[in-house]
């Protein structure tokens, strides 16, 4: 290990860390200021790059540079045509483009430790989007500089690799040139077994791509000199080719210092830490990331650390659990050990086998058909793997469990059999999964879907975790060549992505209120991600073939219909419907708790009729939280229901720039009139009340100020 007892390196160290800080902050600054505050109309010109075109179903998605600026700009527009859709997909060479549009900030993250896309983009120097209205390409740019070549290499190679077999294409465009498309079966499955490091985040393939040109090169008669002068050239180019990520530059940086030994006399510690400092040089952010986190951790690890494969390996994916708990909240067991498995597979299998059969595919495609089922085979084992029992839904820790968690593990690298650093590491492993798994208070999160409805709660303890409603979208018929590849549901990123954070996998039930596909729709991964042990509705619903379709037929969930005058769960009272219904909205189920010292009703998209039959049967009813009927339509939430339910807090669940106008204006003023304070989550995100004992509090994921462009004009008065 490194001694701080070299005052001289001690310097460097402080010195170092304080010009990233500042670079850092700076970079923040610099970003935030290029951040538009609000909408602004746009008629400008962008250069495309190819490689940064991407077409999904019906829309387009690009970077575009702004013509005269080095702005960057996420943009997004929809093609009337598959003849149009052909023609960006098969896009070569850099095109100018006149776009006339709405350039607006990039959305934040609104939900509780959600993937927050506007920092991605600002890592990437984009800090705006633009909804483009009308599109005209100007002129194509045949390629002038490097530079440009790279990029027109690179979509000439993504070209050529869709023509190959699956998974062998997706495969060469991940490895070969870094190309993120939609997700991959066989990334879903290295990354539940957490040896996605090998395939993507180690650099590892620059080493085995430098090393198989060296023999190309060295069988053509050149000199090693020679060798070394032509592989310093390629690397840079290839940083581009790429794909430009963290750990690419970071192994291109140490691959550039291995060839020169002689000349720059770097060891290969100094090689590490050139490539961290120039790393963040053209990156300042690349440290908040963890393919920077693992790319650099592992790699000065893997120098350092002298033990056996198996033992090295192991102590590699234990330090490295702190920082994947902290991004993806889960771990599996087996991760210890298939990266020793994994690895030597990688290197001599997958990757020269892939380089290979590309090559040779116009000529001779039977060694990539061969191959292609041999990549069907791996991934078949692996996913086997990972289905295996071990995965541990461990949660977000706090920071300070973080470095304490980090700080231990390396500790242990020096001497991995004492017995007392284990016990340390694993009481405060203990800890913070108790903490995370037992909390003391409870919680009711109305979740930031969008256009519909998710509500989860809590009890202290995780006694009881339910979730009423599971958000969706709304599908609109659409020609096939406009609808793309099945994405990932909207609850995975948002509500199953939360509950994992706080270490929840499971749910105790989940009540559907009726049938629309914005409280419905997102079911399958509800049931598919989370063990959920009861699904309840509303009498008559079970039966219906739109929540049929929408239960995988390997879940084993049992479906209970209930009515009014149940008490389910011990904790919810279900006061509507009294009667077997159609899944409509005025046969939304309605239900009654009482959290904390606040009582709450959840109405779904209970229409006018429903709530004068609420409040004619339960005359008495009173409650504290009301979460308002059909997303604030004025078909809801009626005074005479008001004033006899008599909220204090109305909460709406609505989508920004929904196309039904909700919250409607009326509802609004009526909830102004009766004195009802209203949180919504299209301007506050997330809206949690978190409760110990009769003791509660709210919190929100936004503050409420920074989306108040896209809000309607009553929310902004």
């Amino acid at each position: 290990m490194l001694s701080a007892k070299d005052r001289r390196l001690l310097i460097k160290t402080v010195f170092v860390v304080f010009v990233g800080i500042v670079c850092a902050t700076s970079f923040v600054y610099v970003r935030s200021k290029e951040t538009p505050a609000q909408p602004r109309k746009v008629a400008q010109q962008y250069v495309l790059w190819p490689d940064h075109i991407r077409v999904q179903g019906d829309m387009v998605f690009a970077d575009g540079r702004q013509v005269g600026t080095h702005r960057y700009s996420n943009m997004r527009f929809r093609v009337k045509s598959l003849a149009e859709k052909n023609y960006w997909q098969k896009m070569m060479t850099p095109v100018v483009v006149f776009v006339q549009g709405n350039q607006q900030p990039i959305l934040p993250a609104t939900n509780g430790h959600q993937f927050d896309a506007q920092q991605y983009y600002y890592v990437r120097r984009i800090c705006s989007e633009v909804r483009v209205d009308q599109i005209q390409v100007l002129k194509r740019q045949p390629p002038a500089s490097l530079i440009a070549y790279c990029h027109y290499w690179r979509a000439a190679a993504h070209q050529y690799f869709s023509h190959l077999p699956s998974p062998l294409s997706q495969y060469a465009d991940q490895l070969v040139i870094g190309y993120q498309g939609e997700q991959t079966g066989w990334q879903e499955t290295v990354k539940r077994l957490g040896i996605i490091h090998l395939f993507c985040l180690s650099g590892m393939h620059v080493v085995l791509l430098t090393e198989l040109l060296r023999r190309v090169l060295v069988s053509c008669r050149l000199t090693r000199e020679t060798v070394d002068n032509l592989l310093a050239m390629f690397l840079p180019a290839y940083l581009i080719l790429g794909g430009g990520s963290a750990s690419l530059t970071r192994s291109i940086i140490m691959a550039e210092c291995r060839l020169f030994p002689a000349r720059l006399k770097l060891p290969a510690i100094d090689g590490w830490a050139w490539s961290l400092i120039i790393g963040c040089w053209i990156d300042p952010l690349v440290l908040t990331q963890l393919g920077g986190q693992l790319s650099y951790l592992l790699s000065l690890l893997l120098h350092m650390l002298e033990q056996g494969e198996l033992v090295k390996s192991l102590l590699l994916n234990l330090t490295a659990v702190p920082l994947i708990v902290n991004k993806v909240f889960e771990f599996h067991l087996l991760s210890f050990i298939m990266s020793y498995l994994v690895s030597p597979l990688f290197s001599l299998l997958l990757f020269p086998g892939t380089i290979i059969t590309v090559l040779l595919w116009p000529w001779w495609s039977l060694p990539a058909e061969s191959f292609n089922n041999l990549l069907k085979l791996t991934h078949g084992l692996l996913f086997s793997c990972s289905r295996l029992p071990g995965m541990v839904c461990f949660g977000k820790p706090p920071v300070w469990a973080v470095w304490l968690l980090l700080g231990l593990s390396l500790l242990l690298l020096d001497q991995p059999a004492n017995r007392r650093g284990q016990l340390r590491l694993a009481g405060v492993y203990f800890i913070v999964f108790c903490q995370l798994h037992f909390p003391l208070h409870g919680e009711v999160i109305f979740a930031d879907v969008g256009q519909g409805d998710s509500i989860i709660i809590k009890t202290p303890l995780n006694r009881r975790v339910i979730m009423i409603d599971t958000g969706g979208r709304l599908g609109f018929h659409r020609p096939r060549w406009a609808q793309g590849q099945p994405g990932r549901m909207q609850a995975e990123k948002t509500t199953i992505n939360y509950l994992k954070s706080v270490g929840v996998n499971r749910l105790d039930a989940v009540f559907l209120s009726h049938s629309d596909a914005d409280h419905i729709g997102d079911l399958p991964a509800v049931l598919t991600k989370l063990r959920v042990k009861r699904l309840y509705v509303p009498a008559g619903m079970e039966k219906m073939d739109k929540l049929r379709r929408r239960i995988p037929a390997n879940s084993t969930v049992t479906v209970l219909p209930t009515r009014s005058g149940d008490y389910c769960e011990g904790m919810l009272q279900v006061v509507h419907p009294d009667y077997r219904g159609q899944g409509k909205n005025g046969d939304s189920l309605t239900l009654f708790g009482r959290f904390g010292d606040r009582n709450f009703l959840f109405t779904g998209d209970l229409d006018l009729d429903g709530e004068r039959e609420v409040i004619r049967k339960y005359p008495q009813l009173r409650v504290d939280v009301l979460k308002l009927g059909h997303h604030g339509s004025r078909t809801a939430s009626g005074k005479d229901f008001l004033l006899s339910v008599h909220p204090v807090v109305g909460i709406i669940s609505a989508g920004r720039f929904n196309r039904y106008g909700h919250p409607h204006n009326v509802t609004v003023r009526r909830l102004q009139r009766l004195g009802i304070r209203t949180m919504s989550t299209q301007q506050y995100g997330m809206i949690r009340y978190r409760y110990f004992g009769r003791n509660g509090r709210w919190s929100t994921t936004l503050r409420g100020d920074e989306l108040k462009w896209m809000l309607p004009p009553y929310s902004n008065s």
